[in-house]
C-alpha cells in the first residue's frame, strides 16, 4: 500500500512536472512569436528608412553628375576662348615683329 501511495505520488509530481513544462513551452513560444513580430516590424520600418536614404542620394547623385556635366561644358568653352584668344595675340606678336623687322630694314636702306 504505501509503494501505491509513493508510486501515485510520483506519477502525480511527475504529470504536475509534465503540465508545467509544457506551460513554460507555451509561455515561450508567445513571448518567442511577439517578439519575432517586434523584430519584424523594425526590419521593416529599417527597410523603409534605407530605401528613401537609398532614393534620396540616387537623386542627390544624378543632380550632382548633371552639374558635374555644366561644369565641364563651361570649362571646355573657357578652354576654347583662351585657346582662340591665344592665337589672336600670338597672331598680333608675329605681326608686331614683321613690322620692326621691315621698320628696321627701311631704317637701314
Amino acid at each position: 500500500m504505501i509503494k501505491t501511495h509513493q508510486t501515485k505520488l510520483k506519477k502525480r509530481r511527475e504529470g504536475v512536472y509534465r503540465i508545467m513544462t509544457v506551460k513554460m513551452i507555451q509561455i515561450l513560444k508567445k513571448k518567442t512569436k511577439k517578439q519575432k513580430i517586434k523584430l519584424q516590424t523594425r526590419i521593416e520600418k529599417m527597410q523603409k528608412m534605407f530605401n528613401k536614404d537609398l532614393e534620396e542620394i540616387k537623386k542627390r547623385q544624378s543632380i550632382m553628375s548633371d552639374l558635374i556635366t555644366e561644369i565641364k561644358s563651361t570649362l571646355e568653352g573657357t578652354h576654347s576662348r583662351i585657346t582662340e584668344a591665344e592665337d589672336r595675340i600670338s597672331e598680333v606678336e608675329n605681326r608686331m615683329v614683321e613690322i620692326n623687322e621691315a621698320e628696321r630694314r627701311k631704317e637701314k636702306k
